[in-house]
């Protein structure tokens, strides 16, 4: 199908202000600054966003904010949206296809004024001892557990998957013919 098909590009729908759409891939760090710049001087709450595979990070932002920000009250809510794919065919003839598909959306709003305290999912602010205020250079914290730098440094020898300086050694398969058997060790038998 790809090489008969061109998937149409969607025009992204404007934003409210205070709405914050979480992907999947994308650094928490960003969302978690925008969030407390709205809190702090434009809006007294944020709406965060997350649909399918990005509604754990929705909620892990969630509760970066509420850990940053005192007094937040929270209504979480579930629902789903239809997303339609449409593709344009390349060549003549062809049809053009629509193909829906229907996935899972996570709603979480933050609110410095209380929220309805019957809603099904309201939680209440948290305690304030355990709120630290948000410092833009924090350390946060891993899916691991541990503390890890906002942003790691790039172009670092001792990174992980850098240049291998010399090729490894020992017998890694091959023909014994090509020189790749080593002599030096006692052959089993």
């Amino acid at each position: 199908m790809s090489d008969k098909y061109r998937r149409i590009e969607k025009t992204q729908d404007s934003l409210p202000p205070n709405e914050i759409r979480v992907r999947r891939g994308v650094g928490i760090g960003r969302y978690l600054k925008r969030a407390y710049e709205l809190l702090n001087s434009e809006s007294d709450r944020v709406v965060i966003k997350g649909v399918s595979n990005a509604v754990e990070s929705a909620v892990k932002l969630a509760e970066l904010i509420k850990h940053r920000v005192k007094g937040l009250h929270q209504i979480n809510r579930i629902d789903h949206i239809t997303i339609v794919d449409e593709y344009e065919p390349l060549e003549e003839g062809l049809d053009q296809l629509k193909f829906s598909r229907i996935v899972t959306m996570l709603q979480i709003e933050l609110s410095k004024t209380p929220l309805d305290v019957n809603d099904i999912g309201y939680q209440a602010p948290i305690d304030e001892s355990e709120v630290q205020e948000y410092n833009e250079r924090e350390r946060i914290e891993g899916e691991d557990g541990e503390k890890r730098p906002a942003r790691r440094p790039r172009n670092n020898n001792n990174d992980r998957g850098g240049r291998r300086r010399r090729p490894r050694g020992g017998n890694r398969g091959g023909n014994k013919a090509e020189g790749n058997d080593r002599t030096d060790r006692p052959q089993h038998q």
